[in-house]
């Protein structure tokens, strides 16, 4: 091994050492980051759709409404 890569491996140490110290469980993590991304992206798309429903609905009262007219 090089150089190089030797020293990018106690970088990497050195990074997973101070993220560690920081105190959370490892395991569970990306799990609770991925919850709340899920949970996320649920209210994402129920607010399109929500305001897609809106729209189209408009759009028909509005056209209904000239239809009368």
């Amino acid at each position: 091994m090089n150089n190089k890569t030797i020293k990018k491996k106690e970088m990497v140490l050195i990074e997973l050492k101070a993220w560690l110290k920081l105190g959370f469980p490892r395991a569970h993590l990306p799990i609770v980051y991925l919850r709340y991304i899920l949970h996320v992206f649920y209210y994402m798309i129920n607010n399109m759709l929500a305001l897609t429903i809106f729209i189209l609905f408009s759009f028909c009262l509005n056209l209904f409404c000239l239809a009368l007219g």
